[in-house]
């Protein structure tokens, strides 16, 4: 009877927790969520588009962006000119309370990042980002020498801008993950996957999705190349890319748990479901 009492609370409690956890929805004050999103394949890498959809899909299915308030530009839609149209478009929209994301995964040398059709150099994007007014910016660029654009956004006194690479570094994306090495632990593993959450409080923010890839592309598994991430960080606390909420990881193995506990509990006999006879 004992056993029958534990299993029962175990599984209320595991089902208890998925209920209480937040919808995964963007916060329904009067503060919005925005965010340019680019990936640009070429030259023999073949994943940085991936990168730049994956980045999409976790602002949406995790952080709780509105889809409309996103510009996902890949490949030939990501030209210079459709670039800096959907920058200034974000640029437009955003006030000082509202969360801004901007995301480029491309091909790239110092101080440039290479469009489908042109470059856009880091000058250029630092005179467009100093036009903002949001107290929360990030600026995630996933590029060969990508350390060179560190200080883009030095205009805006609450931002965070991370690099994949040094100044002087190349990055490389990774065949079989079908992502950068960056991009497979910052956003694949560490936020979708929870694994960066370090304080085991049921979200990501993004100084721990940073720390794990950096950790990780620092000292990669296998006779993968080692690589050094870069974050200016003017943030003055822990940064999360919506208000915090648990990510679908964290729901989905409350839901496990509980799942797991009433089917053994079932199998055993401990819970009888058979229909009472009339």
């Amino acid at each position: 009877m004992r056993a029958i009492k534990i299993i029962l609370l175990v599984a209320m409690l595991s089902l208890v927790s998925c209920a209480a956890i937040p919808a995964v929805t963007a916060d329904a004050g009067d503060r919005n969520f925005w965010a340019v999103v680019v990936g640009v394949d070429g030259g023999g890498a073949v994943n940085l588009d991936n990168d730049a959809q994956d980045f999409a899909n976790v602002l949406i299915n995790v952080y709780g962006y509105p889809s409309e308030n996103i510009v996902l530009l890949l490949n030939s839609e990501a030209t210079k000119n459709a670039v800096i149209n959907a920058l200034e478009w974000l640029r437009d929209q955003e006030v000082q309370k509202d969360g801004v994301a901007i995301f480029f995964s491309t091909h790239g040398s110092v101080d440039s990042l290479h469009l489908y059709d042109a470059f856009l150099g880091a000058s250029e994007l630092s005179d467009i980002l100093s036009g903002f007014d949001s107290h929360n910016l990030l600026v995630v660029v996933l590029a060969c020498y990508s350390g060179s654009f560190i200080e883009i956004a030095d205009a805006n006194e609450y931002s965070i801008v991370i690099s994949a690479t040094r100044a002087d570094e190349v990055g490389y994306d990774v065949i079989p993950w079908e992502n950068t090495i960056f991009g497979e632990y910052f956003i694949d593993r560490g936020i979708s996957q929870g694994l960066a959450d370090a304080n085991t409080d049921g979200v990501v923010s993004v100084q721990e999705a940073y720390n794990y890839a950096k950790e990780n592309c620092e000292d990669p598994p296998g006779a993968l190349t080692s690589t050094y991430p870069q974050m200016m960080d003017r943030y003055e606390e822990d940064y999360f890319l919506n208000s915090p909420i648990h990510a679908p990881w964290f729901s989905n193995l409350m839901l496990a748990m509980a799942v797991v506990v009433l089917g053994y509990a079932i199998r055993t006999k401990k819970i009888n479901l058979t229909p009472i006879s009339k």
